[in-house]
């Protein structure tokens, strides 16, 4: 035989009946949802990618801003024990100030004394409001004879430039006077 009759022709041969073969409308239906099925697929891929990437950015920007935020309290809480700390310098510092321009009490004491001298017999101390300049001074005594020397002690000294009576009270119960005096010099 002949070589070329080794040669097996193929033909397209169809053998399933042609009413069963699918119309042309449904192949090109069938290509175009394949196209659509794919390109939805690779959308859907690129849109879970890129939500995954945004996932781990966010987190990773969370993670970093809770961190930042732990650092801000923790540095606050050093501010507000460093704005405690200063505080307290200041008050310290003021008092210190008002204390080294404030006038001695020495001149208070002096006067205290000198008023305290001159008290006769008789007669006690209550009260007194000193200052430098001035003094309130509240005695009592049980018999006006022993209050009448206090007030000639206290004029007949000159120590005082103005004598005031601010208050005169007799308590029969106790059968004491209290007497309040203003003392400028």
């Amino acid at each position: 035989m002949p070589q070329d009759t080794k040669k097996v022709i193929h033909a397209d041969i169809n053998l399933l009946p042609q009413g069963l073969k699918p119309k042309k409308y449904a192949l090109t239906l069938s290509k175009n949802l394949k196209k659509v099925l794919i390109i939805g697929f690779c959308l859907f891929a690129i849109l879970a990618t890129v939500s995954l990437a945004t996932i781990f950015v966010l987190s990773a920007r969370m993670k970093s801003s809770v961190a930042k935020q732990d650092d801000l309290k923790s540095e606050i809480k050093n501010l507000e024990q460093s704005e405690q700390k200063l505080v307290l310098v200041k008050d310290r510092l003021g008092k210190i100030e008002s204390i080294l321009k404030g006038e001695s009490a020495s001149d208070e004491i002096t006067t205290l004394i000198e008023t305290s001298q001159k008290i006769p017999e008789g007669v006690s101390f209550k009260k007194a409001n000193l200052s430098k300049s001035s003094a309130d001074v509240t005695v009592s005594t049980a018999n006006s004879f022993y209050l009448a020397r206090f007030l000639a002690v206290l004029i007949g000294s000159g120590s005082y430039r103005r004598i005031e009576l601010l208050s005169f009270s007799y308590d029969p119960k106790v059968k004491l006077y209290n007497i309040e005096f203003g003392l400028s010099e």
